[in-house]
This record gives C-alpha cells, sequence and structure tokens, in this order.
C-alpha cells in the first residue's frame, strides 16, 4: 500500500462507493471519503509531491491537486470543498504534512468537510482512477472497528486500513444478522456490533441452586 496518512482531522461521514446524494437524494456514486470536523481545520499533504492544481472545479467547489511518485507508481490526490486563499502553487513541491489549505464548504455541499480522493494513477474528468482511500491509509475510526470485530471473533490485524479482509469481515457479519451487505460499517451495522459486544459481555445467570425439603 502507498504510504499516505490521513489529511486532517474529523470523522469519515460519508464513505467511498454507492450512497444516497446527500443534496440530489438519489443514488449516485461516491469516489472518495468525506471527513467532517468543526472550527479552522487544515488540511495536510497526504504525501510527499508536486501541486497540479489549485482553484475552483465544479461541484468540487475549491480545490488542491496533487501528484505523488511512491515506489514508482503515480497517484494523484484530490482535496476538494476547501476554502478560499489556498496560497499553493502549480508546480510547487510540498512535504507529506504539509498545510496546502483549510477545510470549507464550497461547491456542491452541505456542510463543512473535506471531500478527498486518491487516484491509482493521474485524475480525470469520470474519476476512472478513483480508489478507496481507507485502502491506502490508517483511520482511527477503522482501528476501533477493527479491535471490535476481533472481540466478537473475527482476527483482524488491528492497523486502521480498511483493506479486503476487514470489508470481508464486515461483510460476514451484516450477512449473518441479515443487514444490508455492502462492507460499509455504517450506523446500523455499527450499533448491531456494539449490541453483540454487549450481549457477549453480560455475565452468565446464576445457577439456581436448590436444597432438598425437609420431610
Amino acid at each position: 500500500m502507498a504510504n499516505f496518512i490521513k489529511p486532517c482531522e474529523g470523522r469519515v461521514t460519508s464513505p467511498f462507493g454507492y450512497r444516497i446524494h446527500p443534496i440530489r437524494k438519489e443514488r449516485s456514486w461516491h469516489q472518495g471519503v468525506d471527513i467532517a470536523e468543526k472550527g479552522n481545520v487544515p488540511i495536510r499533504a497526504a504525501a510527499d509531491g508536486v501541486v497540479t492544481r489549485n482553484g475552483v472545479l465544479g461541484t468540487y467547489g475549491n480545490v488542491v491537486m496533487i501528484v505523488h511518485k511512491i515506489n514508482g507508481k503515480t497517484y494523484e490526490t484530490n482535496y476538494a470543498h476547501l476554502k478560499n486563499g489556498s496560497k499553493m502553487i502549480v508546480g510547487q513541491r510540498v512535504k507529506q504534512g504539509d498545510i496546502i489549505a483549510y477545510m470549507g464548504n464550497t461547491g456542491s455541499s452541505t456542510a463543512q468537510h473535506l471531500h478527498f480522493e486518491i487516484h491509482d494513477g493521474r485524475w480525470a474528468p469520470g474519476q476512472p482512477n478513483a480508489v478507496d482511500p481507507l485502502h491506502y491509509l490508517s483511520f482511527p475510526e477503522v482501528r476501533e472497528l477493527q479491535e471490535k470485530l476481533n472481540r466478537i471473533g473475527y482476527k483482524l490485524i488491528v492497523d486502521g486500513i480498511n483493506g479486503p479482509k476487514t470489508e470481508s469481515a464486515i461483510k460476514d457479519f451484516q450477512k449473518k444478522h441479515k443487514l444490508l451487505v455492502d462492507g460499509n460499517a455504517g450506523a446500523i451495522t455499527l450499533s448491531a456490533i456494539a449490541k453483540e459486544i454487549i450481549e457477549l459481555n453480560k455475565p452468565l445467570p446464576k445457577p439456581i441452586v436448590t436444597t432438598n425439603p425437609k420431610f
């Protein structure tokens, strides 16, 4: 996996894949992850690279894009819905962790958040090279989920990366509990996992002890 870091503080509010669009209210493909946090939140470069775009891009609002060369491969990251005023210059080199902008609410957006994409190759209209960022970097919330799944019998490496084994465990749990099997641990799946942990940790009922009646 590529060596990326989480680009900002906050929690994932919308994962990669199909979802109900928050504005159009229809099923649509989401080619990145949304990370939300309150306040003046800095956005950091997920890896070393060169800035390829800084400006407004349609429904993305304000974006910064960075191309990366990692282990002989080319990736491009897209940071969208940014506040106005990023000082990045196209062609500028950045280091992993450098502040490139601040979280905003520009473009087609319902609240302040970062829409973050990773592309295996260069970004292109239609996002043909988009990959799930949760497969490429460690998220604390994924680490917590892995720990919970292990508590109910799964044997996952707790690394915070939502890779194929973690997705498979989520799907297996969803199937066993007759939930929507999509590999995404949404609110309903998380609630079911929490309920099962509670059930497993309940103390066994004390046996009823009877004494022989006296005649």
